[in-house]
């Protein structure tokens, strides 16, 4: 890196962009690809570029399923546009160093703080009602939580889906029974707990297994309402066909996508 002057080159990228760029977190290698691109298209005074996976590797030192793997995230979050060689795909060849893929920034890279802003406050004025709480939503320790996880793909139902829950796990389960619970979690119904980079995940997880339990209940509560069974063998065989019904139904999501198999849940429901 001897020559670092502006003389030397350089690529010329809109403020508006780089403005925008800043309010998104962006995960390592898809932001390491995320500027050769940037450096193939402005860099060249051009708005899109063909460029093959074995450039991607040398100028980010990434594997090439990395590279796949940064682009498909690029474009999960809307930040690219990725098109395949139509003369590679009509031989059906898998992605490979051979084929060359046209990337192109969108044009609906914007300035998301307005955007943002909204987000934070729809969901800390929906947990502060569930949970009787008093976030305020202007808090940026708080918006963080909230805007990462958005930005990995988890929706707005998703994240008042998870509150929902916790809210009902936490704290109404326990005053509905009376009961007082050994371990009090209900201090924990906050952004930086429901939102946790390492916990959301989790929290989804049981989310969605409750919901889709409740749903194999009920199917299975009607198959076995006529059958001579007593009450208490009747309740365990329905809870046992539905633990079994939800635990492969989850492990075929997980299987089919990843750990971002509870994205595409909603999508494979319709």
């Amino acid at each position: 890196m001897a020559n670092v002057q502006k003389e030397h080159g350089y690529t010329k990228v809109a403020n508006s962009i780089l403005d925008a760029l800043c309010h998104i977190r962006i995960p390592g290698e898809a932001y390491q690809v995320l500027n050769v691109i940037l450096r193939q298209t402005y860099g060249y005074n051009q708005r899109s570029a063909m460029i093959t996976l074995d450039k991607f590797a040398i100028m980010t030192g990434l594997k090439k399923s990395n590279v796949i793997r940064a682009i498909k995230k690029l474009v999960e979050m809307n930040l690219i546009i990725k098109k395949d060689n139509l003369r590679y795909q009509k031989r059906e060849q898998p992605l490979s160093k051979k084929i060359k893929s046209i990337v192109e920034l969108k044009d609906t890279i914007k300035d998301t703080s307005k955007d943002n802003s909204e987000l934070c406050a729809t969901i800390i004025e929906y947990l502060n009602n569930k949970a009787q709480r008093h976030f305020d939503y202007h808090n940026k320790a708080h918006a963080k939580f909230i805007i990462a996880r958005h930005q990995e793909g988890a929706t707005i139902q998703l994240m008042k889906d998870v509150i929902d829950y916790k809210v009902w796990d936490w704290k109404t389960k326990h005053e509905k029974n009376g009961t007082i619970p050994s371990n009090d979690m209900s201090e924990y119904l906050r952004p930086s707990t429901l939102f946790n980079a390492t916990k959301f995940a989790n929290y989804v997880e049981a989310t969605i297994r409750n919901k889709m339990q409740i749903e194999a209940r009920k199917t299975n509560k009607s198959k076995y309402e006529k059958q001579q069974m007593n009450a208490q063998a009747k309740e365990e065989k329905i809870r046992e066909e539905s633990w079994s019904e939800v635990n492969k139904e989850i492990n075929e999501l997980k299987k089919k996508h990843g750990k971002s198999w509870f994205l595409h849940y909603n999508k494979e429901q319709k």
